[in-house]
């Protein structure tokens, strides 16, 4: 009878160490923060690429850097350049807010500033932009959101 009882603790035990085993694995996907220290948000009067965000890999980037140089009052190098388009007036802006970092996944957060309806702004196309310094910018995939 007492063989029985050990044996039969025995596989309860097992279960119960298997459960605590698999319940503190970490399944989850790993989410962290990375620095992005180096960036500036401007306007410009002339388009600098025709896409939202553009790398230091892609075809067109620099001469698209070359514009931003010329715009933005730091002399930084930047590897990436976020622009919402085409905006109907000057009372537009746009400000860096965050990343996040989940795997390989990299998502910037902008904000974009709107002209309140009673502001009096020029009627002029503007390309609201922001350029930033991402270390290691070639191992990530690059996601944008605008809020």
């Amino acid at each position: 009878m007492f063989p029985y009882f050990l044996k039969n603790c025995f596989n309860n035990y097992k279960f119960f160490y298997l459960f605590i085993l698999i319940s503190c694995s970490d399944f989850k996907e790993e989410y962290s923060q990375i620095n992005i220290d180096t960036y500036e948000c401007s306007i410009s009067h002339q388009e600098i690429f025709g896409r939202d965000f553009i790398t230091i890999n892609d075809e067109y980037f620099d001469k698209s850097i070359n514009v931003v140089n010329k715009i933005v009052s730091k002399s930084s190098k930047y590897n990436f350049i976020f622009s919402t388009g085409p905006r109907s007036s000057s009372g537009y802006n746009l400000n860096f807010l965050n990343s996040s970092l989940k795997n390989k996944n990299l998502s910037l957060v902008f904000k974009e500033k709107k002209p309140k309806k009673s502001t009096i702004v020029a009627t002029v196309i503007t390309y609201p932009f922001c350029a930033l310094l991402i270390e290691n910018i070639e191992s990530y995939n690059i996601s944008v959101e605008i809020i």
